[in-house]
C-alpha cells in the first residue's frame, strides 16, 4: 500500500512505492522516470551531461577507489585512462537513481 493521505491501494502486479509516486491532475498513481545514460563519443571517451534531470549528481569511481562528484552539468565527462568505472547517477525526485559500470578501452 502506498499511503499519502489516500488510501490507494496496489497489487503486487503493480508498481512498489520504490517504482512510483501519486502525483497528476487528477491524482493518480505514475511511474517513476528512469534516467538514460548519456550515449559517449569515443576516443577520447566523452559524455554530455547537459541532457541529465537539473540537480542530479554524478559519482564516479575508479578502479582503486578514487571518487569523483559531479554537480555541474554544464561541463562533459571525460574519462582518457583506460579502465572500469563505478557511475552512479543520482537524480532529485522522482527520477529514478541509476548505477552502471563504465568500461574505456585502451587507446
Amino acid at each position: 500500500m502506498i499511503d499519502h493521505g489516500l488510501s490507494l491501494y496496489l497489487t503486487e502486479d503493480e508498481l512498489s512505492s520504490e517504482e512510483a509516486y501519486i502525483g497528476g491532475s487528477p491524482l493518480a498513481v505514475t511511474q517513476r522516470p528512469e534516467v538514460v545514460m548519456p550515449t559517449p563519443t569515443a576516443a577520447p571517451w566523452s559524455w554530455d551531461l547537459s541532457t541529465l534531470p537539473t540537480g542530479t549528481t554524478l559519482t564516479v569511481s575508479n578502479e582503486i577507489g578514487d571518487t569523483l562528484e559531479i554537480t555541474d552539468l554544464s561541463e562533459p565527462l571525460e574519462l582518457v585512462d583506460a579502465g572500469t568505472y563505478q557511475v552512479r547517477l543520482s537524480p532529485p525526485f522522482p527520477w529514478l537513481a541509476l548505477d552502471a559500470t563504465i568500461e574505456v578501452p585502451d587507446a
